[in-house]
């Protein structure tokens, strides 16, 4: 951790560990006692910008086509799907709705 921020609630191998992770926003927060809005600030490097680590401006682009078509075809509730497959409720309706990167 830098001397810098000495008031920062992660260490530098934390946001390594949270950049380098492709589980749900929600699961790696819960993990670390923060929100998922922080985890999502530090995964597109909005925030930690000194500690190194791939930044993913848009982790929902990593999600395969072989999954969203699995997930589009299912005719589970959205929470049931979101849970089943580890992503967020909010890209089972990109998903769903064929909006953002899914439009295709």
């Amino acid at each position: 951790m830098s001397a810098r921020y000495s008031k920062r609630r992660l260490s530098d191998e934390a946001v390594l560990a949270i950049r380098a992770s492709t589980e749900a926003h929600g699961k790696v927060a819960a993990r670390y006692g923060v929100c998922r809005h922080t985890i999502q600030m530090i995964r597109q490097g909005r925030t930690y910008k000194d500690v190194g680590g791939e930044r993913r401006h848009n982790p929902s682009r990593a999600l395969p086509a072989e999954r969203a078509a699995q997930i589009r075809n299912s005719r589970l509730s959205v929470r049931k799907i979101a849970a089943t497959y580890d992503v967020a409720y909010a890209t089972v309706i990109k998903i769903k709705h064929r909006r953002g990167c899914y439009a295709v």
